[in-house]
């Protein structure tokens, strides 16, 4: 089963978001049992309701405005297909797929699996006790996935949290505890679902 999204790139604003919000609500309606979506219904629906505002705000032509919208649908799109991902590793039927508002491409071939996110580095930033994440994009990726940890990841049975999901191939993660290690990696998403993740990075927050 393989799921498409390029036809999301195609609505204008505000039919994206009724296209997206109509995904979430067939979510929000399937039994927890049955299926656990990720990202979170809360989390979808913080960041529709971020796109709807910066659409309303960039009808004005502010070009400000304009590219807070444009960053925020993007965001919008990796997380919807992030939740594809979700619906394909689980393994799904079509039927199912669909009932939850996501659209089956015609070619039953999957896509080509995507690799492991390459070249991922971590930089100390000069305020906010941050640290920049940086990484070499994967081809066909949608979104990706920030984790971090305290714990050396060679050392076993290590949890990593969740930090922040994105579009792009950089963020600065800010407010570490400062003089202390932190370990970062990163994961990749498509319509195949997720990648494996990166080799993890250290970093000292300065």
């Amino acid at each position: 089963m393989r799921l498409i999204f390029s036809y999301l790139d195609k609505l204008t604003i505000f039919a994206f978001i009724a296209e997206v919000r109509l995904i979430i609500n067939r979510i929000k309606d399937v039994d927890p049992a049955e299926y656990q979506p990720n990202p979170t219904v809360a989390a979808m629906e913080a960041q529709l309701l971020a796109t709807e505002q910066t659409a309303e705000a960039a009808k004005f032509g502010d070009r400000n405005a304009i590219n807070f919208r444009n960053d925020a649908r993007s965001i919008m799109m990796a997380m919807t297909v992030q939740q594809g991902g979700t619906v394909v590793s689980k393994n799904l039927t079509p039927a199912q797929a669909e009932n939850l508002g996501f659209r089956l491409a015609k070619d039953p071939s999957p896509a080509p699996p995507i690799g492991a996110p390459a070249d991922v580095k971590a930089k100390p930033t000069s305020v906010n006790n941050g640290v920049e994440i940086s990484w070499r994009r994967t081809k066909y990726a949608y979104g990706f996935q920030v984790q971090k940890t305290q714990q050396d990841p060679n050392s076993g049975n290590v949890t990593w949290d969740d930090v922040i999901f994105t579009n792009r191939s950089k963020v600065v993660i800010e407010d570490l505890n400062n003089l202390q290690k932190y370990w970062f990696r990163v994961v990749g998403f498509s319509s195949h679902g997720q990648s494996p993740y990166s080799d993890p990075v250290s970093c000292l927050v300065l």
